[in-house]
């Protein structure tokens, strides 16, 4: 039986991880949305995600974030701020360059 609630099919073919890899990076770069994937074990989440990591690194500073292990926005900050060499401040995340 098919999970009815999932908001991504169970498989995914080629041609569609190619748009969905496209609408990520068109999220990334006309947009500050952050994009949360999810999924069942072993449906191409990393695959996905280092694909666009690859693509966006040449142009832009990738950090993943863990999110169960950055569950609050002050842990985010940290993690940011550590990631950046800068003050854990939103302030100070937002002026490096």
């Amino acid at each position: 039986m098919k999970n009815t609630d999932s908001t991504s099919p169970e498989f995914i073919h080629i041609g569609e991880r190619v748009q969905q890899l496209d609408m990520l990076l068109h999220v990334q770069q006309f947009s500050s949305l952050l994009v949360l994937l999810c999924g069942a074990s072993n449906s191409g989440k990393t695959a996905l995600l280092a694909a666009a990591e690859e693509r966006l690194a040449a142009h832009l500073s990738v950090i993943r974030l863990d999110a169960l292990a950055c569950s609050d926005e002050q842990a985010i900050l940290v993690y940011l701020a550590s990631q950046l060499g800068c003050a854990a401040s939103l302030a100070a995340i937002e002026a490096v360059p």
